[in-house]
């Protein structure tokens, strides 16, 4: 049955969600987020009887999924304290390098892993008490770049071995035949020579090259062509490849310290002050202990420190994470419920058509609604995407170009299906995204100051769609219950956004923000200093008081904490809208959307 698949997050195919909007829901029944206050920060951020979703008039609360699907209860627990002890590592590393504190030790525990050693990938003193393990791959020059910055300096330690685990990615077409010669090596103890050839030739991977390379360090030939072909060594490939899997790998390189992730820094400085707190030691402290506030985290030169002190260090912080586990507990239980929707509509669906289970119906239908790529669409798709393809022939691609459009027709079709379900069956969101306090100290305001509903718009001034978006968002400010907040988010890859943000920041100090941004958005291909001190003075500003802004290192942190303030509540792009505190997900260039958000929140 399709059950397993709620536990294995299936919904992260693209399923669309629920779009209709007919009930009537309170803002006491959206997740809440809580204080730093005498009671613990960590309770779940959910109540068993939230309304995920009413399907033909009937509701579907937590506390039904959890009944459902018992297993999934214990995941996300798991889940989320392995999430506490990350932030909180984190966060004290953060304030240790800020405070140039060496004199520390992190009590927080850590996920431990099985990792199977392979002594023929394996350096160093096989008694040495730290193993660093790497999932790495040939092709990969971030994997080049660590292991000559980073493994070789870990290797001067001799409290280090090093263990090489061939994780070759898809997309690296010489990954894995580079990955199979580097095995035939280990079968010669010459793995690490020729490990650092490979990477050294790294543009260059090819049959020749491993031949050449094998030659220079007089292994056998014969044996090395035949281990290059044979069944054993690509079996070999396949176990460190299934077993980085089964650890949770999905780049390269990923590390792994004694039985631990490790996602600290690989900086080799940073690296010496921290590893110690990886050694595996019967003291550390259980997950189940962060649910107490009182729990002992960490020493700082010697004195402990409990959550509760650490968050009076660091006060900002409890409002940070309940933010962050705030989003990521309703992202969870979003993707929960599409997929809850799915397994039971198509099981509705699958009976009424009097099939066994949802598995067979929706083979059918894919039999009987979706025709196999013709050779002209593979041709044509081919032809189109040719100068991506690295100078492979059709031919050698022909098979996965007729997979990828198999499968673009097939989840075409079930997203297709699937609303027409979903209207069938009068499926209904219930949930609510979490309510955020939202500062707007410093932010400009526009509309009646007083009204009951408030947007708050993260923007950026280099952003096409936000251009777009602002005239939308000049209509709303014009209804009597809306105001609107303007927030600087000018995202990183944009060059000239966060000069624009500042520039529009000063003019806000001399309350000309939205003549300022009007300008900005009509001019959004040339953001220069020249046009922001034009506009200054077509606006009539204080051009010296301007200019002094400009240039103020306080104005640049107002702009910044903006920025932390929008990533702390999720914020990942422009434009992004928070209606009242929730983050709205539709459209915002559609005014009745918006008006319907605004509705089903009161």
């Amino acid at each position: 049955m399709l059950k397993k698949s709620i536990i294995l997050l299936v919904s992260l195919l693209l399923l669309p969600s629920c779009t209709s909007t007919n009930s009537k829901i309170t803002k006491k029944e959206s997740i809440k987020t809580n204080k730093l206050e005498n009671k613990q920060i960590y309770k779940k951020y959910y109540d068993e009887n939230t309304a995920l979703y009413s399907i033909d008039n009937k509701v579907v609360k937590i506390k039904d999924l959890k009944k459902k699907y018992p297993e999934y209860s214990k995941i996300v627990d798991e889940s989320f304290s392995e999430k506490r002890a990350k932030f909180l590592r984190k966060e004290i590393l953060n304030y240790v390098k800020e405070n140039n504190i060496t004199n520390y030790k992190i009590l927080l525990p850590l996920k431990r892993v099985n990792i199977i050693e392979n002594e023929k990938q394996t350096k160093g003193d096989k008694s040495a008490p730290y193993t660093l393990v790497v999932f790495s791959d040939f092709q990969c020059p971030y994997c080049s770049k660590y292991a000559k910055e980073f493994d070789r300096e870990v290797m001067k330690n001799k409290d280090f071995k090093i263990v090489f685990k061939n994780f070759p990615l898809s997309f690296h077409k010489n990954a894995k035949d580079a990955a199979i010669a580097s095995i035939c090596a280990a079968n010669q103890g010459r793995f690490w020579e020729f490990h650092d050839k490979l990477f050294k030739n790294q543009n260059e991977l090819s049959d020749s090259l491993y031949m050449t390379i094998a030659q220079e360090l007089k292994l056998d030939q014969a044996k090395f062509m035949e281990c290059l072909t044979n069944e054993e060594t690509k079996n070999i490939l396949l176990k460190q490849m299934e077993e980085g899997k089964k650890l949770g790998v999905r780049g390269t390189p990923t590390y792994f310290l004694n039985d631990v992730a490790y996602n600290d820094t690989r900086n080799i400085k940073e690296f010496n002050k921290i590893y110690k707190n990886y050694k595996k030691s019967d003291k550390d402290i259980k997950y189940s202990d962060l649910e107490n506030l009182n729990t002992v985290i960490l020493y700082l030169n010697k004195k402990p420190y409990t959550i509760k002190d650490f968050y009076k260090l660091v006060p900002e912080l409890a409002i940070k994470f309940n933010n962050k586990v705030a989003n990521e507990a309703y992202n969870m239980l979003k993707k929960i419920t599409e997929t809850d929707v799915v397994n039971v509509i198509f099981t509705k669906e699958a009976k009424e058509n009097k099939f066994e289970n949802p598995e067979n119906y929706m083979a059918a239908l894919i039999k009987k609604e979706i025709k196999e790529p013709t050779a002209e669409e593979v041709k044509t798709l081919y032809e189109a995407y040719k100068n991506r393809l690295r100078g492979a022939t059709f031919d050698q691609v022909k098979e996965q170009l007729k997979q990828f459009i198999m499968k673009s027709k097939v989840d075409g079709f079930f997203r297709k299906k699937n609303l027409e379900l979903i209207k069938k069956y009068n499926v209904n969101p219930l949930l609510l995204p979490p309510k955020f306090t939202i500062n707007y100290k410093n932010s400009p305001i526009i509309g009646n100051k007083d009204a009951i509903n408030t947007i708050f718009v993260f923007s950026d001034f280099q952003c096409p769609y936000c251009s777009r978006v602002a005239p939308i968002i000049e209509k709303l400010a014009k209804e009597k219950n809306i105001k609107i907040v303007y927030k600087f988010f000018p995202l990183s890859f944009h060059k000239r956004a966060f000069p624009a943000a500042l520039a529009s920041y000063c003019a806000y100090k001399q309350n000309k923000f939205w003549e300022f941004h009007d300008k900005a958005f009509k001019n959004q291909y040339q953001l220069t200093e020249n046009n922001f001190l034009k506009w200054a003075q077509e606006l009539k500003l204080n051009i010296d008081k301007f200019k002094e802004c400009a240039t103020d290192k306080e104005s640049s942190k107002t702009i910044k904490k903006e920025i932390e303030e929008g990533i702390s509540i999720g914020v990942q792009g422009t434009p992004s809208l928070y209606i009242n505190g929730m983050i709205y997900e539709d459209d915002p260039s559609n005014l009745d959307k918006i008006n319907e958000f605004i509705n089903k929140i009161k």
